[in-house]
């Protein structure tokens, strides 16, 4: 018996100026894609896999709590600790009060129905 397909949800390209606040201090990296449920995270040097971290997204907003998922030279896989809605999503691709990139599907891809 094979296991169930894993789908992840699209992530949104960005590149978003963040402080990660981690147990070595603070240090800035930029998040270069994003999606509600986790991101992926550039220049943060030090971070292990199992590690929770924050990210300071802008002054005045509390920062996002996220658990590092993997680590690969310079990038980091992050998942947060509760899922982001369209607009800071919106926000972190620099396309506040635009409307949230619609998830890729086969459909809108061009495939077609198998019968």
């Amino acid at each position: 018996m094979s296991a169930a397909p894993r789908y992840r949800e699209y992530r949104c390209p960005c590149a978003a100026s963040v402080v990660a606040l981690t147990g070595e201090g603070r240090q800035r990296a930029e998040i270069v894609n994003v999606s509600s449920t986790g991101a992926r995270l550039s220049g943060a040097a030090g971070l292990e896999e199992g590690a929770t971290l924050r990210l300071e997204i802008m002054a005045g907003m509390e920062p996002l709590k996220a658990e590092v998922r993997w680590v690969r030279g310079p990038l980091a896989g992050l998942r947060f600790a509760r899922p982001l809605g369209p607009a800071m999503i919106a926000r972190l691709r620099g396309v506040a009060g635009a409307a949230p990139a619609r998830p890729w599907s086969p459909r809108a891809a061009g495939a077609r129905e198998w019968r």
